[in-house]
């Protein structure tokens, strides 16, 4: 599950900081391969990491979704509401996947990633100087997974058309 790779990467980037379970505020998971709609793959990752301490949730933003997560954990850091923050971008998309869709089924895959981060603390020169993302809504259907959600629930009609998997313009 993501959750698995999630957690994987998390306890080497805690290893990596020097930073126990315990001491983790904030858990921010970017993915849209969750183990399910919910509870959050945060959630399970807290649990599988033992970070009971934690705030935990999932951001859903496709292929920028870690630096959306990175964003979110510096500004808790910086408003004092987390110290220190886990960051972790894990996908899992083969399950999302056609693989009768030649034009997608070779660009996607798995994996995670993740990072602690820390107020007012520069190791190595590394810090967040700053952020500025933005989102263009008007792309929409450039690249989806139309079915599965409130606005295509999955039916005994429609499953064998594959709405559940990745769709690229």
């Amino acid at each position: 599950a993501t959750s698995d790779l999630a957690a994987i990467a998390a306890r080497r980037a805690m290893d990596d900081a020097g930073v126990s379970a315990d001491e983790i505020d904030l858990i921010i998971i970017a993915t849209i391969s969750p183990d399910m709609f919910f509870p959050s793959t945060a959630c399970f990752v807290q649990q599988k990491i033992g970070a009971q301490n934690a705030v935990a949730y999932d951001i859903s933003a496709a292929c920028s979704g870690f630096l959306f997560a990175i964003q979110q954990a510096n500004q808790s850091m910086c408003s004092g509401a987390s110290k220190p923050v886990l960051g972790i971008g894990a996908e899992k998309l083969p399950t999302f996947i056609n693989w009768e869709d030649r034009a997608t089924c070779v660009l996607f895959g798995d994996g995670a990633g993740a990072i602690v981060m820390r107020s007012g603390e520069v190791k190595n020169g590394h810090k967040v100087i700053s952020t500025d993302l933005g989102t263009d809504g008007s792309k929409t259907d450039i690249l989806k997974i139309p079915g599965g959600g409130s606005a295509l629930p999955l039916t005994c009609e429609n499953i064998s058309a594959r709405p559940n998997t990745i769709y690229m313009e």
